[in-house]
């Protein structure tokens, strides 16, 4: 049946005014009658565009980007359109946020908290400034290295690179990168040389005396595939926060297992040997740095300094005023470092209880179980190792090793002269699983 709606309505008129048994109320929205929905509650439209003349108080899905829309008026201005529920790439990077957060990232020691080997001293050669760091440098230059401190709010530590000898311009093979190598076994989930290969998010602060471009790059275990991209030092020795999204790598062998698996290096100054062609590409040669890199070792003045290296799976990275919240404390930081290398005292144990000298004992072994399991079994090295000796005192020896596997070695002398006890009046050894 046919139905006789009222002539020159106004906008909002409801018809019929009251509700009426299975018949069905409309609202005039300027241009035509529309359905009121189930008698009861908000107008409803359904669009690409927004509804011209709806009234306050309706309700629009925007069928081309999927999102809920109400009609608000705030009595202040005209009504606008606000968004009234999320949309499923809201959900999407509510989800990958929340994974973010739950997850410290596959990076160890990235807020510089912990150097076993050099504590708070440096290195001016190529090798380990502080736990899971290298520094590296080629041409005239001299680079030192070491753990710092007087990080960004929140993260005191930091990993330095010192020009100690200028280079005034670097051409050819030159440059200065510190390098983070994170095992196979923490990567691997990212399927990086399949189709299936997930991108990530590096989360970084900086505070460099040279402002200008610098590089991060992502390089595979033998230096291969390489990802260079690029960030802006914008005021000298001001802390800053970069993020960046590296798509995830299709090419190239990227071990999942307990070797080397994925290379960060972050670049003082390289030069054009090593200067990748374009940034934000992968590349199947071995590149430490995008163009427009700065030389940053060109003054014994520079210094570069970073922190907070987070590198995270998916799309998303914490805000600069939450990043130290993802930063593992240094507790679970050293066990971390642990892994690849660690540093022990002697046993005390005694052959003989008494007070008298020992005679005739020359052998000695004895079983160290590390305190955290190895990568691989490590290499074992003594420094200062003594026994003692009732009428000598304390005696130098180097022992040897044997059944060193990731838990624990055996270590022996033979060449002992009434042996009593091991000591620890100063000596140390140290396991070292490092790539």
């Amino acid at each position: 049946m046919g139905i006789n709606f009222p002539n020159a309505p106004s906008i909002g008129q409801v018809y019929p005014l009251d509700a009426v048994a299975n018949f069905p109320q409309y609202v005039w929205d300027g241009t035509a009658w529309v359905l009121k929905s189930g008698g009861m509650g908000p107008t409803i439209y359904v669009s690409d565009t927004a509804p011209p003349t709806a009234i306050d108080g309706a309700l629009w899905w925007c069928s081309a980007d999927g999102i809920l829309y109400l009609r608000y008026n705030d009595g202040v201005g005209v009504a606008q359109w606000v968004q009234a529920a999320p949309s499923a790439a809201d959900y999407a990077s509510l989800v990958q946020y929340a994974d973010t957060l739950a997850y410290s990232g596959m990076q160890f020691n990235g807020s510089m908290d912990i150097s076993q080997e050099l504590g708070t001293g440096n290195i001016s050669v190529a090798g380990y400034a502080c736990d899971g760091w290298q520094s590296f440098f080629n041409g005239t230059m001299v680079v030192t290295a070491g753990k710092g401190s007087g990080g960004p709010p929140g993260i005191p530590g930091i990993l330095y690179l010192q020009c100690g000898t200028a280079q005034a311009s670097v051409t050819g093979g030159d440059y200065s990168v510190a390098e983070h190598a994170m095992e196979g076994n923490r990567v691997g989930r990212l399927r990086w040389g399949t189709a299936n290969a997930q991108p990530i998010t590096i989360g970084l602060w900086t505070s460099h005396t040279k402002p200008g471009i610098y590089s991060l790059t992502i390089r595979g275990s033998l230096g291969t595939p390489s990802y260079s991209t690029t960030y802006t030092q914008a005021v000298s020795n001001v802390w800053q926060y970069n993020v960046f999204i590296i798509p995830g790598c299709t090419i190239g062998t990227w071990p999942a297992d307990n070797t080397l698996g994925m290379r960060v290096t972050l670049a003082a100054a390289v030069g054009s040997g090593n200067t990748a062609p374009v940034a934000n590409v992968w590349s199947a040669s071995n590149y430490l740095g995008a163009p427009g890199q700065v030389n940053a070792m060109d003054s014994t003045a520079n210094a570069c300094r970073f922190t907070g290296l987070v590198v995270l799976p998916g799309l998303a990275a914490p805000t600069a005023d939450r990043s130290p919240f993802i930063m593992r404390s240094a507790d679970v930081e050293l066990t971390q470092c642990m892994r690849y290398w660690e540093r022990g005292l002697p046993l005390m144990n005694y052959r003989n209880t008494g007070t008298g000298t020992v005679t005739g004992i020359s052998s000695a072994y004895d079983l160290m179980r590390m305190a955290v399991p190895k990568r691989i079994a490590p290499a074992v090295s003594f420094f200062s190792w003594q026994y003692y000796n009732t009428g000598d005192g304390f005696i130098n020896v180097t022992p040897t090793t044997s059944g060193v596997d990731t838990t624990s070695f055996i270590f022996a002398t033979t060449a002992a002269v009434n042996f009593k006890a091991w000591t620890s009046n100063q000596g140390y050894w140290v396991a070292n699983a490092r790539f």
